[in-house]
């Protein structure tokens, strides 16, 4: 598998999430169970629907670009990015919630694989 795959995979996969953030952020709340949110909180849910396309954007950049020092950085920091939310949803999945134990699997997968591109198959 090529580095360029990787990132139009995590392009879609922030792209899926975008119109559920954004637009109804509610129903997406209410799929963490909570029930009892505020206009504030609300807007932080939507405000993640924007760092999502900023996400999804840079990944579908990043595939179209030639092999780079700048890329490699990309897929360096997308490593992390992945590694930190996995790590997040740990906790949130040893807590007993099932939508973080699915998220788990999905930034433990992308974790997985920027970090073999960063640091095993640099360049590809």
């Amino acid at each position: 598998m090529k580095v360029k795959y990787l990132l139009y995979l995590q392009a879609v996969n922030m792209a899926i999430g975008i119109p559920f953030l954004v637009f109804a952020p509610a129903m997406m709340a209410s799929q963490y169970g909570i029930t009892d949110f505020t206009p504030e909180f609300l807007l932080l849910f939507q405000n993640n629907g924007g760092y999502a396309l900023l996400m999804g954007l840079v990944s579908w950049i990043a595939a179209r670009m030639e092999d780079s020092p700048a890329r490699r950085f990309i897929v360096l920091a997308f490593f992390l990015q992945n590694a930190l939310q996995a790590a997040i949803f740990a906790v949130g999945a040893m807590n007993g919630s099932a939508m973080a134990n699915s998220f788990l699997y999905i930034h433990g997968f992308f974790a997985l694989a920027f970090g073999f591109f960063a640091f095993i198959k640099r360049g590809a």
